[in-house]
Order: C-alpha cells, then sequence, then structure tokens
C-alpha cells in the first residue's frame, strides 16, 4: 500500500497537467511556429538533464519524445552543460513536443525551438522558374572575371544566397567576402531588420578579413545578447568598433570584446550600458586613439586611468564620472588633441585647471555652462590652451560665460565656435564681432538672433558656415545683406526659421554668379517650396543648392538640463550599490565560477 501511494505521488511530482492531444493543435498555429527568419521548427533544443546521475542516450530521448511523432534524428551534444536537438519528421510533432512536459531523472526538461541554422536544410523552399535557369545560362557564359565585376554590385545578404546557386558562384563570391574591409549592418538593415542567423552567416564569411565594424542595436529584428557575440567571436582583427545601443555589460560579452582589443585604434561604445568593468579591454588595446563611452551613466572614470596615448575622447553624458579619475586621465594623456566633457555633472573648476595645465595640445573642446561646481570665471583657465581651434559650448540658461568668449576673441585662436542654445547678450555679440578667423559659426535655437545680429558678424568675412536653426526672427532683407556680404559663405542651416521665403532665393541669385563655390542652404521647416527651384534652373550658372531637410527636428530641447540638473531624474552614485554594476554579468550563461573558457561554439549557438 505505501508503495503504491509512493508510487501515486511520484506521477503527481513529475506529471503536471493532461498532455495535449494532436488534434487540438491547429493549422494556424502550426503555421505560427516558424523562427524569426520564417522557417517551419522543426527541430527543438533540449535541455535540463543531467550526464553524471544517468547519462542520456539518443535511446533515451527517442522513447521520451517518440508519444509525440515521429523522429528524424536526436543529436546529443556532451559540454560542461549538456544539451540536445531533437528533430522531428513533421512541424506538428514539433510543436506538440514543445507543449507536453518531459521529464529525465525526475527533473523537467527545457524545450525551445532550436535557431535558425539548426533546422533541417531540406525543408527549407526553393525552387526556380524555366526564366531564372535561362538567365543563370547565360550568365554562366561570362569568364570569372567578368562574373566578379557583375557580383560586386550586390550586397552581403543577396551575396549569401548568390554563392549557393553554383560552386564556381560561391568560389566567385568568396573572392568578393575577401575585398571587405568595413562591415556596416546599419547600411545592411536599410532594408529590413538583420536576424541573429544572418548576422551569424556574414560573420563567419567576412568577419576574419574586416577591418571596421559598424552597429547599431535597432538594426536588428531582436534585442539579443547572442548577436554581439556572435559578431565579435568572428571579426578577431578589427581596428575600429563602433556599437551603440547595445549591452555590454554581461561578462560573455566583456570576454569576447576584450580578445578583440589588440589591434583596435578606434573604440566607440555610447549607450552601450558600459561600466569601468571595461577596464580589461582598455588595457588590451594598447594601439587605442580614439575612445568614446558617451551616454554611460555606469562610467565612474576608473576604467580611464590606464589609458595612455589617447588622442580623442568623448565621455558625454556620462554624469557619474568622477573628478579625481578625470584629473589622472588629462595628466597622463597629455598629446590628447579632443575632449568632449558635455553633461559630466561632476567636474568642477579644478578640473578645469587640470585640463588648461595639462592639455597643452588640445585642439577641440566640447563642454557646457551647466556644472554645477563651476562659475562663469572658472571658464577663463581654458583659454591657456594654445592650440584650442575648436570650440563647443552646450547652453542654456544656467550661466553666460562672455567674459570667456571674450578672451578668446582677443586671442583670436578659434576657427569653429558653436554656442547653440540659451541667450545672445550685448556681451556675446561684442566677443563675437572681434573673432577674425571663424570659419564654422553655431548660433541655433538663439532666440535673440535678429537680422542686426547677422548685420554685426558679417563683419568676419571668412565664416564659411553659418548655422542658425529655429532662430525665428530673422527675415529675408537680413540674410540677404548677409550673404551678400560673407563672399566666402558655402553652407547656411537656416531649418525652422519659419519667416524665410522663396523671395529669400530669388534675391541672392544674381549676387552668387561670380563666386567660386556653390552655396547651400538647409531650408526644411521655412516657407521655401521646391516651386522656387524653377527660379534657380532659369540661371545658367545658378551656384546655389537647395536641401529641403528639417533638421531643427533633430536638436531637440536644450534649455531642458537645467531642470534635470535639479531634478530626479538623473543617476546619482548614492543610488548605485556594488552589486547593481554586476547585475548582467551573468544574464547569458551563468556558471558557478564564472564563464567557462573552454566556450564552445555549439554552446552558443543553440
Amino acid at each position: 500500500m505505501l508503495k503504491s501511494r509512493a508510487s501515486s505521488s511520484n506521477h503527481k511530482k513529475y506529471h503536471a497537467k493532461p498532455q495535449p492531444k494532436v488534434e487540438e493543435i491547429t493549422e494556424d498555429e502550426i503555421a505560427q511556429f516558424v523562427t524569426e527568419d520564417g522557417l517551419p521548427i522543426y527541430t527543438l533544443y533540449v535541455s535540463g538533464f543531467k550526464n553524471y546521475l544517468h547519462p542520456v542516450t539518443v535511446q533515451t530521448l527517442m522513447h521520451s519524445f517518440q508519444a509525440d511523432g515521429p523522429i528524424k534524428k536526436v543529436v546529443i551534444h556532451d559540454a560542461k552543460v549538456p544539451y540536445a536537438f531533437v528533430t522531428f519528421a513533421d512541424v506538428k510533432s514539433a510543436l506538440m513536443a514543445k507543449r507536453t512536459h518531459h521529464f529525465f531523472n525526475g527533473k523537467k526538461l527545457i524545450l525551445r525551438p532550436a535557431d535558425s541554422w539548426h533546422q533541417p536544410e531540406d525543408n527549407r523552399e526553393a525552387s526556380e522558374s524555366e526564366e531564372e535557369i535561362d538567365m543563370y545560362q547565360s550568365i554562366l557564359k561570362l569568364n570569372d572575371d567578368c562574373l566578379y565585376c557583375v557580383l560586386s554590385y550586390f550586397n552581403l545578404r543577396e551575396l549569401i544566397v548568390i554563392e549557393k546557386v553554383c560552386r564556381r558562384f560561391q568560389a566567385v563570391v568568396q573572392r568578393i567576402y575577401k575585398t571587405y574591409r568595413t562591415l556596416d549592418f546599419d547600411k545592411l538593415a536599410d532594408t529590413s531588420q538583420l536576424t541573429l542567423m544572418e548576422v551569424r552567416n556574414i560573420t563567419r564569411r567576412m568577419g576574419a578579413h574586416v577591418v571596421t565594424l559598424k552597429a547599431t542595436a535597432t538594426s536588428f529584428r531582436t534585442i539579443n545578447p547572442r548577436i554581439i557575440v556572435t559578431i565579435l567571436r568572428h571579426c578577431r582583427n578589427l581596428q575600429s568598433i563602433h556599437l551603440e545601443g547595445f549591452n555590454m555589460s554581461s561578462m560573455l560579452a566583456l570576454r569576447e570584446l576584450s580578445q578583440t582589443c589588440g589591434n583596435l585604434k578606434v573604440f566607440q561604445l555610447p549607450n552601450c550600458s558600459v561600466t569601468d568593468e571595461i577596464v580589461t579591454c582598455l588595457h588590451n588595446a594598447r594601439e587605442l586613439e580614439t575612445l568614446s563611452l558617451a551616454e554611460n551613466s555606469g562610467i565612474i572614470g576608473k576604467c580611464l586611468t590606464g589609458l595612455r596615448k589617447i588622442k580623442e575622447i568623448n565621455l558625454s553624458s556620462c554624469p557619474n564620472l568622477q573628478p579625481s579619475y578625470f584629473m589622472q586621465f588629462c595628466e597622463r594623456n597629455p598629446e590628447l588633441k579632443s575632449l568632449n566633457i558635455i553633461r559630466c555633472d561632476k567636474i568642477n573648476h579644478i578640473c578645469l585647471e587640470t585640463m588648461a595645465r595639462h592639455l597643452k595640445s588640445l585642439e577641440s573642446l566640447m563642454i557646457c555652462n551647466s556644472y554645477a561646481s563651476v562659475t562663469p570665471a572658472d571658464y577663463v583657465v581654458l583659454v591657456d590652451m594654445p592650440n584650442l581651434t575648436h570650440l563647443q559650448i552646450s547652453y542654456n540658461n544656467y550661466l553666460n560665460v562672455d567674459t570667456f568668449l571674450a578672451k578668446l576673441a582677443d586671442l583670436n585662436r578659434l576657427d569653429y565656435l558653436d554656442i547653440s542654445g540659451g541667450h545672445i547678450t550685448r556681451n556675446t555679440l561684442r566677443a563675437l564681432t572681434n573673432f577674425r578667423k571663424l570659419r564654422v559659426l553655431k548660433l541655433n535655437y538663439k532666440i535673440e538672433c535678429v537680422d542686426d545680429t547677422l548685420a554685426q558678424i558679417s563683419s568676419n568675412e571668412t565664416i564659411q558656415e553659418l548655422h542658425i536653426v529655429s532662430c525665428t526672427s530673422i527675415t529675408n532683407e537680413g540674410l540677404v545683406a548677409f550673404i551678400r556680404k560673407c563672399r566666402q559663405l558655402r553652407h547656411i542651416n537656416m531649418s525652422g526659421c519659419y519667416g524665410i521665403t522663396n523671395d529669400l532665393v530669388i534675391n541672392i541669385l544674381p549676387h552668387l554668379a561670380e563666386r567660386p563655390e556653390i552655396l547651400e542652404l538647409v531650408v526644411g521647416g521655412t516657407q521655401i517650396t521646391i516651386g522656387v527651384e524653377e527660379h534657380v534652373n532659369a540661371h545658367e550658372n545658378p551656384k546655389l543648392k537647395l536641401d529641403y531637410t528639417n533638421t531643427a527636428e533633430a536638436f531637440g530641447a536644450i534649455d531642458i538640463w537645467e531642470d534635470m540638473l535639479y531634478g530626479d531624474d538623473l543617476l546619482d552614485m548614492e543610488d548605485i550599490d556594488d552589486e547593481d554594476l554586476d547585475d548582467d554579468a551573468y544574464a547569458f550563461f551563468h556558471y558557478e565560477n564564472g564563464y567557462d573558457s573552454e566556450f564552445d561554439e555549439d554552446e552558443l549557438f543553440v
């Protein structure tokens, strides 16, 4: 009796709700049981069994799944975390097995659809019409060099399909793969987002030849951590990496990244959830010259202290960057040419003094006027940088830095100045009129920028680019006068200046005929219409190009920073626990003692 009860108890424990019948699976459900690439699912990934108790065999798995339907193949991988692939004869059987509870050694097995590349190839649709066959016969008459030229016009996604036509096509396509030095997933995703299988197919074929990698998370169909691991695993000879929007905080991603950094010269990871754990990657990148860690609130700065020979660095929107680590970085990288610390909110006056003292080679500086611990007088120390020619000050109305601008104007070194946002005061305007070498001037979102402002800054006839996005008080008359006086002008961005009309174009055309360079106007968001092109084309040599893009939408609001500085939106390091930095460290594959150094590719691509 007791034995019977125990058996009944075990039956209840290991067998849950009644198993679904084949008849309960509808045709619609079968049609929808596909991978992200649209392939019908015949193969399931099976895990959750331990080989050291009662070793699993092909026979035991077939016995476990035979009630769900006919099985074509079972493959077992005896890895540290063992797993298997079970391939059924039809999709209905695979779907039924997926819905059924299966047990081994008293534990419930984990079942999920296998990746696209594990699905049987003989079930993938492949058909050719007679017209297509005729085309192949005609193109095969070309010699390999001609065929190489023709196939070179196809992109990587298309080449992967083309190489399956025949062995000759495959050989020619493989020659084309070897010519690729840049892999830009964003361009490949122009028509549709990429799947994990496409990423795997592309990187396995030409990853070894690539030296420049560009990828944004939005170019992929799913936010899957395996995507970035797959890319890095097959691209080992990279010299330039630009990844944006990925989660690079997991230990597995960092391990793959550190093994790719040996030859890196350019390393850009904006908005990638990066923390100071990336220090190992930076340590391995001994040739690194350009680094971007923008928009990563987990960066405290400790990872920067070991860097040497950096020429360019972007730390914008790293609000928790600590002054002590930043100053150590400045002291150890005296050859730095470009620095961006916009919205690094903990920057103080001592940081500015350290920059002025050690960064004598700095040519390009991007800062803001909203550092809570910096006064207007503190900025003046930056004029001691003798090579500074490119300056961007991201404004709000928190502080004015007119004294700093006036000192720079007296030295007359700048050829690029961006002071978009905030107000224009009399002192600001006086400083602008004293710059005599400016080639690029950006005054976007300056409400006080009016016709008289343009009249005064037009005394600087060296200006080649003017950006006045959403300066809504400017009129046709003011711009015409400015264009007539500044004869070296090549580009004006007036997006969002809705007071500008077609009359501007008509009135400036006669004054452009004798100029050596074409003037480009960005006129999106103005009252200039495409109908004015008739007047432009009526001139024999108009020297004018119109771009109807509205860049005003891309700039966004600038004056919200003050609210963010004093609100609760900004992440503060007091809210970060030590454990928070490692939340995702084992989110991908978790082992008791960290990742497995003998990680097999089959474990990754399951």
